[in-house]
């Protein structure tokens, strides 16, 4: 066995002494150690293009925020431990000193977690107590209460909670720790860890002494299990966010710019953009700036507002017959913040032939200022030199320096990366394309797209595909990435030639690459079935669904014999073993895992189920879409086209229509579903249709799905499932109000909404 190093073992020994003499927390610590190791797997494809520490919040890295953070707390050492983009971290580091701050890197080869990462810097640590503080969150706080709840007897050492806000796996109780996993997250009691700690070097005594992948959660445990005291610090007044996937950036720019949050001991600017189109104010060099002193409650930050300074090169003046601003762009009243340093001014927006200022006003009276030719709804985070098209629109959006939006564009919720170039609506991350293709994946695209190709990536959708929505400036496409777990994505593509031939609108297959495991296709759009109904009246309503269900009509008639005849691969069939693990699936991710249910509960459900399944056998096999909801259902010139096929089977032909018409992401009105299931069997007969059948599919379906929602919402990051919970039960307890008597469990599961 190798030596551990002497420096190694001389801070072992010191930590294991310093328990017996801790030091008092009237002196401010000044070490910190910062926590920039991640592999950034979750904010992908964007942590590809910049480290998640360094991704612009508000316009600066949060590594930088935390470093200003530190130092204003008298922090004047910090180790920043390092893994991915490592070099760019430490270019950025070199870059941007903090004055009064050393800053060390601790590099990791292999990454080490929390806990390995103390390990490795336990050089640094010292004998007094020291800060560690998560390098992927935003925040603002008072350090005093956590000072203060370290010195408390026993108090290995005190950590920041939230308990309203985040995942809420913290049981804290009395200003303790008592459990770091919670069995029922978010229930009384509970709190969120938010990243911020203080520590007593003594807590090196119950980690390993040698490198290796660890948590300091299982350090806290085993501190707690020695009858060590882990201090949960609640901070009336904080501000917290996590940053770690790209819909939480999304929510941690909007949560700062709806609190007027000043972040991590930074300036930073609000604007009132306001369209005249005349009387145009332009400031004097002798233009007074106000300024207004804000006191935060945790910390003397300044929040300082000026006007707007109109520049006047490249600047159109309007005349005083200029249009007047229409009913969008008045709606397109927002505050933009500069993307800019928070120090440094109020940098231009290069807007083509436009340079506006878009950064300050008035705390009392907004500036004038030109009418720009984009609109910002919601909050806008834009880089100083981004480039920004005439008639975009950005909403609840950040773009990236380099970034250019082309005109007519619309961000909604998205993050436009270094370079990337947004066409049409962009709802997610988008970056170059040359930074997520593969080498197989950029010949199949070639030249066929055009040039300055991007990507947006989609969210995971439950299963081990990806979806990139690539596009370039002559077309776009779809690249769908699907993994080994499921051999029924491998029969995608063969799917779609095969409906395409039957006459059913799918996505025209464009590239089929099966051992490199991808297919491109079609960019139909991402309009679908629930943006086509949403608001409108119901005959319009009405209208759609009958276009969608007679859409179906060819591919229930004619698709089962046809695919027979071809030999066309298909998933099982709809019977005794499929319905059982529909059933399993219920019972044991929604009743068993997800309220918890009794267990005579769960059982009497199961019985409830085993009659629906004996309905449904004997209804004649159709060949199925098997998951026929309004999200895979695309409306594209004016007709339905279809998505998400690679699950076909057999099956009873109300299995589909019941998926389409109680569906849990939309509302569709009892009188809706009669006229189309009534479209319907006078389209394909009673006897192949089977309507008495329908709502025992629903049954079916509905339960089925509860059990997926449970699944997936039980997975970090795809916690959005859950929502979909409450309106499937109350649709299951319509469904279950038609059905024939006899499901009182199931009738009792879905009053109970929870």
């Amino acid at each position: 066995m190798a030596s551990l190093p002497v420096r190694d073992f001389l801070a072992a020994v010191r930590a294991r002494l310093c328990y017996h003499a801790p030091h008092s927390m009237s002196t401010v610590p000044t070490r910190a150690l910062v926590l920039a190791a991640g592999l950034g797997t979750r904010m992908r494809p964007l942590s590809l293009d910049l480290p998640k520490p360094l991704m612009p919040f508000w316009g600066a890295p949060p590594l930088g925020r935390t470093l200003r953070m530190l130092r204003a707390w008298g922090v004047t050492e910090a180790v920043v431990n390092v893994h991915a983009g490592a070099g760019e971290m430490l270019r950025w580091i070199l870059a941007n000193p903090v004055d009064g701050l050393r800053v060390d890197l601790s590099f990791e080869p292999d990454a080490l977690g929390t806990g390995g990462a103390l390990v490795r810097a336990r050089w640094f640590v010292g004998d007094r107590p020291f800060w560690i503080v998560n390098a992927d969150i935003a925040c603002a706080l008072d350090p005093a209460p956590l000072r203060a709840a370290l010195a408390a007897r026993s108090t290995v050492a005190a950590v920041w909670v939230d308990p309203a806000r985040g995942p809420r796996t913290v049981e804290t109780a009395r200003g303790r720790v008592r459990c770091f996993r919670s069995a029922t997250p978010g229930a009384p009691g509970t709190a969120t860890f938010c990243g911020v700690h203080l520590v007593r070097p003594e807590l090196l005594r119950f980690l390993p002494l040698r490198e290796a992948f660890g948590t300091i959660v299982a350090a806290y445990e085993a501190a707690m299990n020695a009858g060590r005291r882990i201090a949960a610090v609640a901070i009336p007044g904080a501000f917290w966010a996590d940053l770690g996937t790209p819909r939480q950036m999304v929510e941690a720019h909007r949560a700062a710019f709806d609190s007027q949050q000043p972040i991590a001991n930074s300036q930073y600017r609000t604007s009132n953009i306001e369209h005249r189109t005349s009387n145009i104010e332009q400031p004097t060099a002798n233009s007074q700036q106000p300024t207004t002193n804000i006191q935060h409650p945790t910390s003397n930050i300044e929040h300082r507002t000026s006007n707007i300074e109109h520049r006047t090169s490249n600047i159109e003046q309007p005349t005083s017959s200029s249009r007047q601003p229409t009913a969008d762009s008045q709606r397109g009243k927002g505050r933009a913040r500069p993307g800019g340093r928070p120090d440094a001014g109020c940098p231009p927006v290069d807007v083509g032939r436009w340079m506006v200022d878009v950064g300050c006003c008035s705390s009392r009276r907004p500036a004038s200022l030109v009418r720009p030719p984009f609109a910002v709804r919601g909050f806008a985070s834009i880089a100083p030199d981004a480039v920004l098209g005439r008639g975009a629109v950005i909403e609840d959006s950040i773009v990236w320096p380099g970034a250019r939006v082309e005109p007519g564009a619309r961000l909604c919720g998205a993050i436009v990366g270094r370079g990337a170039v947004a066409r049409g609506v962009v709802r997610g991350p988008l970056v170059r394309a040359d930074l997520v293709l593969a080498p197989a994946e950029r010949a199949a695209v070639g030249r066929r797209l055009g040039g300055d190709v991007s990507a947006e990536a989609f969210e995971p959708r439950g299963s081990d595909r990806t979806f990139l929505r690539l596009r370039g400036s002559r077309r776009g496409a779809m690249l769908i990435r699907h993994g080994r777990e499921r051999p029924e994505n491998d029969r995608y593509a063969g799917h779609a030639r095969f409906l395409a031939a039957l006459g059913v609108r799918v996505p025209a297959l464009l590239a089929d690459r099966p051992a490199a495991r991808f297919v491109l296709m079609e960019d139909l759009g991402d309009r679908t079935l629930a943006d086509v109904i949403a608001g409108a009246p119901e005959p319009r309503v009405a209208a759609a669904y009958v276009r969608v269900v007679l859409a179906m009509a060819p591919w229930h008639v004619a698709g089962l014999a046809a695919a027979r005849r071809s030999g066309l691969g298909l998933e099982e069939p709809f019977g005794p073993a499929l319905y059982e693990r529909e059933h399993r699936l219920f019972l044991d991710q929604y009743l068993a895992g997800r309220l918890p249910a009794p267990a005579a509960l769960v059982a009497a459900a199961a019985r409830d189920l085993g009659r629906v399944s004996s309905w449904l056998a004997d209804a004649p096999p159709v060949l199925l879409h098997r998951d026929l909801q309004s999200s895979n259902v695309l409306w594209t010139r004016g007709r339905p086209a279809f998505i998400d096929f690679q699950g076909m089977r057999s099956g009873p032909a109300m299995y589909d229509l019941a998926s389409l018409l109680f569906d849990p992401y939309v509302r569709v009105p009892a009188a809706v579903r009669t006229r189309a299931l009534d479209a319907y069997v006078a389209e394909v007969g009673t006897r192949r249709a089977r309507p008495d059948v329908f709502l025992p599919a629903a049954v079916q379906r509905l339960t089925q799905a509860l059990g997926a929602y449970a699944r997936l919402g039980a997975i970090r990051g795809a916690e959005r499932f859950l929502r979909h919970i409450p309106p499937a039960l109350g649709l299951l307890e319509e469904a279950l109000r038609g059905c024939p008597a006899g499901l009182p469990a199931l009738e009792a599961i879905a009053r109970s909404r929870s």
